[in-house]
């Protein structure tokens, strides 16, 4: 005879159905053209040297993080942001406030150390982007993917530029249409965008009683994780990208 109250799957279930977010998951491996410092890689190599196991910060596959991301699907759960009032993780330096908890379908597959949530409904991007003008080209790269329409764009010379008639947005690329800022002018871009969550912390596994609860999953902002990817003409931002990754050799 068993006392207390027991889990009914089904309402769990019915919960997560009822009351969560459709989110694109997409799995996280390691890029092959430039995490060749890796161990095993280093192994492999016939004449290993130290240029070969430099993790190229402009790789143009994983655009410097060091991942790419496959098999896209589309899963559902249930999204509560990290304040102060989740205690328990932010104690346990599991995570920080701005970080988000997932709770996968039960019957979702396993999610993995550095996978990516992307959410479906637009935001805006906090204070925006900074990006420095590059030469020779009509587009520049975003962090994340837009809808398409814009807040604010401006450079340092307090020159501001419209949506639409100087510049697109096209998924992850600012394209240039009309008037734009001179090469190597910095400028920033506030604009609406998909947000894109890491799986941060290895996700934690929910049993009782042998029986499986599914995951909580961990999730850090996408920009957050991979610190200044993105600017790579400056070497002092390169080095500042070699020791917040950790995961190339110095």
């Amino acid at each position: 005879m068993s006392l207390g109250a027991d889990w009914s799957f089904d309402l769990l279930e019915s919960l997560i159905q009822d009351r969560g977010d459709l989110v694109v998951w997409e799995t996280a491996v390691a890029c092959p053209t430039c995490r060749r410092d890796d161990a095993l890689a280093a192994l492999s190599e016939e004449t290993p040297t130290e240029a070969t196991r430099i993790q190229k910060v402009n790789c143009e596959s994983c655009y410097g993080t060091g991942f790419l991301y496959r098999n896209a699907t589309v899963v559902k759960g249930l999204l509560t942001q990290i304040n102060a009032g989740n205690r328990q993780l932010i104690d346990l330096g599991i995570a920080a406030p701005g970080d988000c908890v997932f709770s996968p379908s039960l019957y979702a597959a396993e999610i993995h150390d550095m996978d990516k949530i992307t959410l479906a409904v637009p935001d805006v991007l906090n204070e925006g982007q900074i990006i420095q003008r590059k030469a020779g080209q009509d587009t520049d790269r975003l962090w994340y993917a837009g809808d398409g329409s814009a807040v604010w764009c401006e450079d340092e010379n307090q020159q501001v530029y419209d949506v639409g008639s100087d510049y697109v947005i096209e998924d992850n690329n600012l394209r240039w249409v009309g008037r734009r800022p001179n090469p190597g002018t910095f400028y920033v871009i506030k604009y609406y965008y998909f947000p894109e969550w890491i799986v941060y912390a290895s996700p934690l596994v929910r049993v009782d009683r042998g029986r499986d609860l599914q995951q909580r999953v961990v999730l850090r902002k996408k920009h957050v994780v991979f610190m200044n990817n993105e600017t790579t003409t400056s070497a002092q931002r390169q080095l500042e990208q070699l020791e917040l990754t950790g995961r190339i050799k110095l």
